[in-house]
């Protein structure tokens, strides 16, 4: 069975090979930071404006690039991780993360602050978010009436040659993975501004999709295409999923 997905790092790959399964990595997408917003939320930490903090990425911290003042202070708040990755990613840099939420969701992860917030004060938050992502958590948050802010330090933009190599892996493919929104919507627009979105979106309704969260899968339908998503947000729920 060949898998095509959009995201798979070193340990990822070997639990795909672990249980018989020949994955394909083709990133379609890259990141970038704001550095105006990268700024705001430095200064904010930097004058103690937030008792917890919440990411979204793995990749988050990485692009803000904290200097170790901004460590030290992140290290004194609770911190809040979507998921395992982002997790991974946070101890990397000596930060502590509370308990993850049950199924590594946006949803899932609101469901547990407000938990959180019947046992202590964690307010106010700041929420580490991509530029591209929609506005629930936040709003989830506010409707909680938990105190909340939202800095979008980084967004995504296709990587063209990512996309063509994308484009071209996926007739071979049995099964394909989308680990993120953005990589369904931007290799949409890709296929769509240079001619090739119905012969892309046909080519999708033959093979298996599956989807890494809600908002994925969410993306995935908007295109008006069928998919499965994984009921854990990680690789081994993308795995458990395939295997079914």
């Amino acid at each position: 069975m060949k898998v095509l997905t959009t995201s798979l790092s070193d340990s990822s790959r070997a639990k795909f090979a672990a249980a018989g399964i020949e994955a394909a990595a083709v990133p379609v997408i890259t990141l970038r930071a704001l550095p105006e917003q990268v700024a705001r939320l430095k200064a904010a930490l930097l004058a103690g404006r937030f008792r917890a903090i919440v990411f979204m990425s793995p990749r988050a911290l990485g692009l803000i690039e904290p200097e170790q003042e901004v460590l030290a202070k992140i290290r004194t708040m609770k911190v809040f991780a979507v998921g395992p990755a982002t997790e991974n990613s946070l101890r990397g840099h000596g930060i502590g993360v509370c308990d993850l939420p049950d199924r590594f969701t946006s949803q899932s992860l609101l469901e547990m602050i407000k938990r959180e917030r019947g046992m202590g004060t964690i307010a106010p938050i700041a929420v580490v978010r991509s530029a591209l992502a929609g506005g629930a958590f936040i709003e989830g948050l506010r409707a909680a009436e938990i105190d909340g802010e939202e800095f979008k330090v980084y967004t995504a933009a296709i990587d063209e040659g990512g996309a063509e190599r994308f484009l071209a892996e996926l007739p071979g493919a049995e099964v394909v993975v989308f680990t993120s929104r953005s990589s369904v919507e931007l290799l949409t627009d890709y296929a769509k501004m240079n001619g090739r979105l119905e012969e892309t979106v046909e080519l999708l309704r033959g093979k298996r999709l599956i989807a890494m969260g809600p908002e994925t899968l969410g993306g995935i339908r908007r295109m008006g295409i069928g998919a499965e998503e994984a009921d854990v947000s990680a690789i081994e729920g993308i795995v458990q999923k395939i295997m079914e």
